[in-house]
């Protein structure tokens, strides 16, 4: 299975600022990549049922869809930011919590269940 993303590739794609996920490698090394890892073979589960999925890796040619990227750091930052720690009420967490679930969104809908 491919990640789609490496730690570098996450910072740029992230709304978080990159400090958040430097704190978080920092606390627990490969933690970031161990949910970059999950949630790229979690979007290859919901796309193989249409799509020829894995798609190629973050740094091959032809790279990974744009749009793959993007889920995948929309799922993943949601959950680094529970991982650091934060207030429930905070509107960053609110936006990126909707984000999130639009991601999955997004993803369910690519493939419905036949």
């Amino acid at each position: 299975m491919a990640t789609y993303l490496d730690l570098d590739g996450f910072k740029e794609l992230t709304v978080l600022p990159a400090l958040f996920v430097d704190e978080v490698e920092t606390a627990q090394s490969g933690w970031v990549d161990a949910q970059l890892d999950y949630w790229s073979r979690w979007i290859d589960s919901r796309l193989r049922k249409r799509y020829a999925s894995p798609f190629a890796a973050h740094d091959a040619t032809p790279p990974t869809p744009l749009a793959v990227q993007g889920w995948l750091a929309r799922l993943v930052s949601l959950r680094l930011m529970l991982r650091r720690g934060v207030d429930s009420s905070d509107l960053q967490f609110e936006v990126i919590h909707a984000d999130y679930l639009e991601a999955k969104a997004e993803i369910q809908a690519s493939c419905p269940t036949y």
